[in-house]
Order: structure tokens, then sequence, then C-alpha cells
């Protein structure tokens, strides 16, 4: 069989490796180098890339200052230049004008742009709003990242039979369980991390639910009076003064550490030395911390909606997301039940691989063939 050309929106990679999407492509396109499939593979982006790739694979920069209006616009020039037989939009949009000999693959993470459009960029919500819909159309395959995502989408698009739901997963490699004692001496090391805490990983925006997941973890070490430190990792979103002056305000009684940014290499050890991780968002298309942290045997408090209550299971503790008292019982049973909700992770996200993902989306490309 001839090599198969495949193309791929590998603009996310430029984000960085906190970037979820980033980490959902490198991961993506690591596990199909790793099939050694029959593909020549393109990273097409208009910002320069990492050369450590495969010697498979292609780097195509195209020069554009304009964002996904470049992407949309002159991309195209470039996949037909290069003859390929696939392009896979890795992130809900497909430029226009691809030939219709090309089969073209699009992944669809979440619906924000219909059910919290105020918490994008107005730049990215009008690409979604001129774009998404005709991408939709014009892909020969969807691949969603959750049935939750799938189930959104027909909701508001019709029955639509030709969408896949392949699953994320935690890099193997990086998240992994380490012992107690180990984590805890690298994180008083390196972070200056001395008491029990619980972790709270999310960029401080609106729809992360931030301010009502820190004031309720407050709340119960002040009520219990606990010696627990809150530990806040992530970036720093927008829309988030009142955010900042409670980190500020928790800050100074020395109740919260904020470190912002976190290499993945270090992240594992927060996660292993973490109490519990409380990822109660009030939307997300998948949930990627809650397999990462499972992987690290770290328990999870998430919301009981969206996809979050599809990729946890029954291996995690569910809460409304707008209950503080909730917040605060699930707290409590984890401290009282922490050795089961970890043992329960473990296993749950058995699952989740990255190398399952990339031979589903290798069978999901060869279809398109035949």
């Amino acid at each position: 069989m001839r090599t198969l050309k495949i193309g791929i929106d590998a603009r996310p990679l430029s984000q960085g490796e906190g970037a979820g999407v980033s980490q959902y492509v490198y991961n993506m396109v690591n596990g199909l180098v790793e099939l050694k499939a029959p593909f020549s593979i393109y990273l097409y982006s208009n910002k320069k890339l990492n050369n450590s790739w495969n010697s498979k694979i292609k780097i195509r920069r195209y020069r554009s200052k304009l964002g996904s209006i470049g992407y949309v616009f002159f991309l195209p020039f470039l996949i037909r230049k290069d003859k390929l037989d696939f392009f896979w939009g890795t992130s809900h949009i497909l430029p226009l004008f691809i030939p219709k000999k090309i089969k073209t693959l699009l992944t669809i993470h979440d619906l924000v742009y219909k059910i919290y459009p105020k918490s994008m960029k107005w730049t990215d919500l009008l690409v979604h709003f001129l774009f998404f819909q005709r991408s939709i159309k014009r892909s020969n395959r969807i691949v969603c990242v959750s049935n939750h995502v799938k189930e959104e989408l027909e909701s508001y698009y019709g029955n639509i039979n030709k969408v896949s739901v392949i699953y994320e997963a935690a890099n193997s490699k990086i998240f992994f369980e380490i012992k107690k004692t180990i984590s805890m001496n690298f994180l008083k090391s390196e972070y200056g991390l001395n008491s029990p805490f619980f972790l709270i990983l999310s960029s401080i925006e609106p729809r992360k639910n931030f301010k009502r997941i820190l004031e309720s973890a407050a709340d119960y070490i002040i009520e219990n009076k606990l010696v627990y430190q809150i530990v806040l990792v992530g970036g720093r979103g927008w829309n988030n003064s009142d955010e900042f002056k409670l980190i500020s305000d928790l800050s100074s009684k020395e109740i919260v550490k904020y470190l912002g940014y976190v290499p993945s290499d270090d992240l594992k050890y927060l996660y292993s030395g973490a109490k519990m991780l409380l990822f109660i968002s009030k939307y997300e298309g998948f949930g990627l911390p809650i397999v990462e942290a499972m992987s690290c045997g770290c328990p999870v408090i998430t919301s009981n909606k969206f996809a979050m209550n599809e990729i946890a299971g029954e291996a995690a503790v569910k809460v409304n997301p707008d209950s503080s008292d909730e917040i605060k019982k699930g707290i409590s049973i984890i401290i009282k039940d922490n050795k089961m909700f970890s043992d329960l992770g473990l296993q749950r996200v058995k699952m989740f691989s990255w190398e399952k993902a990339a031979n589903e989306f290798a069978n999901t490309l060869m279809e398109l063939l035949y």
C-alpha cells in the first residue's frame, strides 16, 4: 500500500505544553508515528514549531499574522501544493477551498462557542460564527472527544451520522503515581510546600468556576481548623479581578499558594502529593486534569454535569458546581475515603490511552478511503 499523506492543523503546538488542545495534538501525532501506519505527516502552522520530530513528519510553515483568518484563507494553497490524501482540522475549523478529493476530518473538543460564548475572545467567537457550521458540512468525518460533546453537537445541528467518539488520555510517560514521601520532598525543595494540600488546576476565568471552588475549599479548611494549604496551578486567564483579590487575601493568611504555570514534569509530583484535585468547572468537553490526576493516584472532586460526569464515572466525587455546600461535603468525603478514591481512579484511567486513541483515529482515517 502506498504511503498516505495526512496534513494536520498544528497551530495548537505553538501554544505551549500546558494548553489542552496542544497536548491533544502532540500526543495524537506521536501515537500515529508509533503505530508505524502508512502515513506521511505534514504539520502546518503559521508559527515556528519544534523540529525534534520523527523523520516521517514534515513541518510546513505559512506566513500569516492573521491567526485563524490566515489559516482559513491562506493554508489551502499549501494543502494543494503538497497533494494531500487527508487533512485533519484539530480544533473545530477547516480551511476553505480544500479540493473535494482530499478527505477531511474535524475534531470538536467542546461547544463553548454555543454554551459559554462570553468566555471566548471576540476574535475566536467570530471565527466560529463564520466557519464552524461550514466546517461541519465540509468534513467527511467528525471526531468528538466525549459522548457528551457528540450529543451537544447533534442537539444544535441535528443528527450527524459521520461522528465518532475518541477519548483523550493522560500521557503515561509523564503522569504516573509517585510515592507520597518522594513527591512531598520534591515539592518542598522546588516549591516550598510543607503542609498537606488541596490542588486546584485551572486557568482563572469565569467558566472554570474558580472563585466558588477556592472559597469553598478555604471555608472548609478554616471551619475545620485544618493545617492545610490550597495550591493553585494554571494560567492567569481573564476577567478575574475578584479572583485575584481573593487569592491575595487568602495568601496573606497562608492558606493559598499560587504557583501559576507549572511544567508537566513537575505536575505529576503535585498530583501525587495532593490530598485531592478540585476540578469543578462549569463546562468542559472532556476534562483532561481528571484523568491526569487519577493516573497519579490523586482523588478527584469534579462536576456532576457535562463531560466531566462521563469521564470521571464512579471513580470521583461529583458535585453540583453551583453549590458551595456540595463542594465542602465532597471534600469531607474524599478526606474520609482518600485511599478508596485513589484506587478507583487508578482503575478508571485504564480505559484511556493515547495508543488506543491513535489506533481508533488511524482506523477512522482508513475508513474514509472506502
